[in-house]
């Protein structure tokens, strides 16, 4: 005898939604249909602002070497934590790469790049080089080869070719730099001051993690009933948003 099937609708967290669908086909009997709920704006809404919260969390248990004088503000957002973060990347983005400059342009000394592009700018020839220490360019008639440094222990060359002096493919053209080695390093001297008071905000922080920790569980709740709305449609349906024990909002989401 064939039974006629009924449509029932269940609704669930979603956080516990693939834990739901796995007991319901486990009883043999249902054929389901899982709407497709990630479209919905005011999920995605709350999802996104759940990602935000559980993300600044994440950061403000990693952070280390908190000072004992630092004092939580009264509040702290989730977007101010990732906005801390991310500068504090940023930052040490640049660093890095201020680090690297020094490294590669270091053994050359410091030198007005200024004056180079003027002597340039003049129709001269002008290139600065690195190259294994075997392969320095050889300078024919009226062209010029200056090794500048050396590293015995790497075997390698620094060095300026003046005119057009034939350059082996294993020899690398350096890029003439936009400032002097002191501007560069004063410039990483105040990268790291920058990136120390970034991380002194962030470490103030760390005292409003509780406090964030409801936060997610507040917006974990708004997002499981994004996703019922999403998926269920009704024709009115008033949430109660409640954080720390205080009911602050309520309001119809569908009309």
């Amino acid at each position: 005898m064939i039974v006629r099937m009924q449509r029932v609708a269940v609704l669930c967290t979603a956080s516990s939604e693939q834990e739901t669908l796995d007991a319901l086909q486990s009883l043999g009997v249902l054929h389901l249909d899982a709407d497709n709920r990630s479209e919905a704006p005011a999920l995605k809404e709350a999802q996104a602002s759940l990602d935000n919260a559980s993300r600044a969390l994440v950061i403000l248990q990693g952070v280390k070497d908190v000072p004992a004088s630092a004092t939580p503000p009264a509040d702290v957002s989730p977007e101010a934590v990732l906005d801390s973060a991310a500068r504090i990347a940023a930052l040490d983005a640049e660093i890095a790469r201020l680090e690297r400059h020094l490294a590669l342009y270091g053994p050359l000394g410091d030198f007005n790049p200024a004056d180079f592009r003027a002597l340039e700018d003049t129709g001269l020839k002008m290139r600065l080089f690195f190259a294994p220490a075997g392969l320095v360019p050889e300078a024919a008639d009226g062209q010029i080869v200056r090794v500048l440094a050396e590293n015995k222990a790497e075997k390698t060359v620094y060095g300026l070719a003046i005119g057009d002096v034939a350059l082996a493919e294993a020899v690398t053209v350096l890029p003439v730099p936009e400032k002097t080695l002191k501007e560069t390093a004063d410039d990483l001297e105040a990268a790291r001051r920058a990136r120390e008071a970034e991380q002194a905000v962030l470490a103030g922080y760390t005292g409003a993690a509780e406090r964030l920790k409801g936060f997610v569980a507040e917006r974990t709740t708004v997002r499981d009933f994004a996703a019922g709305i999403a998926a269920h449609k009704p024709k009115q349906l008033i949430i109660f948003d409640v954080y720390e024990n205080n009911l602050w909002g309520m309001q119809p989401l569908v009309t």
